[in-house]
């Protein structure tokens, strides 16, 4: 049964694993579009949440998740195919790229909306009272 739920989960996600674009360190398959709407989504949720350092806390969460795919066929989950180091640099700059839009397209909005990385914060003293 787990074996055909396996083989099920490989043939929904093999057309993911085709290169659009390859060169010596560096691919584009259609996986990339995922970890780019996924850092897009990760860096607005970091920025809605006042986050003080989106884009370090956006690579270190790219990096993690890099780390857990490898870790994947060492706890027997072949699920997807291994990752190599071209696909793991690929997803890294892919996701930054994506938190990067992410980061522009709240830096653009209107300003009449308030998202907590545009409030400035002004602290009052007796001067700006009086």
């Amino acid at each position: 049964m787990l074996a055909q739920v396996y083989q099920f989960i490989l043939s929904v996600f093999a057309p993911l694993y085709t290169v659009i674009y390859r060169a010596d360190f560096f691919f584009i398959d259609y996986w990339s579009f995922i970890h780019l709407g996924n850092g897009f989504i990760f860096m607005v949720v970091l920025m809605r949440k006042g986050s003080r350092q989106p884009i370090a806390l956006l690579l270190a969460l790219l990096f993690c998740y890099e780390c857990v795919e490898i870790a994947f066929p060492y706890f027997a989950v072949h699920i997807f195919k291994p990752e190599i180091i071209p696909d793991q640099f690929t997803d890294i700059l892919i996701g930054l790229l994506g938190g990067l839009l992410g980061r522009q397209t709240i830096q653009l909005s209107p300003k009449n909306t308030t998202y907590p990385g545009n409030v400035k914060v002004v602290h009052e003293t007796e001067q700006t009272r009086a």
